[in-house]
């Protein structure tokens, strides 16, 4: 048991210190006047100066100066290949795909409108969800509302990203379809179908913002 106990150094309960089996002790700044972790190293160290450099002084050198200054860079350089290279998680896909109905949203690289890059990266993120995570949300069934009538809220998120959903991936393709048909000299239809257009783009990106909270898993 002797032996045992120089493997370890007292906690501040072993100390007298404090009653709690957690050790727990304040931090300086908050109680200047307390007895606190500061205290208790400097106390260690006048009882057990040769306890507290084996086990404190020496491993905290040994891990702060030493085997950081070889292991954090190479971390550094495995996670700049792991999510640069491979998840790129941090890198927004603004590309468009080409639709058998309509070449207008065919976009792969190249200049665009600072607009046009707002709706692809929040949508292309929004179909990002629905592709990975979308699965997990959970969709409470008639019986669960039946239960819990509170679930009803739930029932209309999953219904709102459903119709958020089908209307980017499928109507607006749909009407972007007649847009394309119209001949562009045929003013007035055109600029009426356009405005349309472009008016709905904007009641959906805003649908989407008001739920962007929600969308976790």
């Amino acid at each position: 048991m002797k032996i045992l106990n120089l493997l370890k150094l007292p906690s501040p309960k072993d100390l007298g210190r404090t009653k709690s089996d957690l050790g727990g002790l304040p931090i300086r700044y908050l109680n200047p006047n307390s007895y606190c972790w500061e205290d208790y190293y400097e106390e260690l160290k006048s009882l057990y100066p040769k306890r507290f450099f084996i086990l404190k002084t020496l491993p905290e050198f040994v891990k702060y100066r030493i085997l950081n200054r070889f292991i954090y860079p190479l971390t550094k350089l495995k996670n700049w290949i792991k999510y640069n290279l491979i998840y790129r998680n941090h890198i927004v896909n603004l590309s468009q795909p080409c639709h058998d109905v309509t070449h207008t949203e065919c976009y792969h690289y190249g200049w665009i409108d600072t607009d046009k890059k707002i709706l692809y990266a929040v949508f292309n993120i929004f179909n990002d969800f629905i592709k990975n995570e979308y699965k997990h949300l959970y969709k409470p069934t008639d019986k669960d509302i039946e239960d819990d009538e509170s679930l009803i809220e739930q029932r209309k998120l999953v219904l709102e990203i459903e119709d958020i959903h089908y209307w980017w991936n499928y109507q607006r393709i749909f009407d972007q379809k007649k847009l394309s048909e119209l001949n562009p000299r045929d003013f007035e239809n055109y600029e009426k179908l356009y405005s349309m257009l472009s008016g709905k783009e904007n009641e959906m990106l805003n649908r989407l913002i008001k739920i962007r909270e929600s969308l976790w898993t």
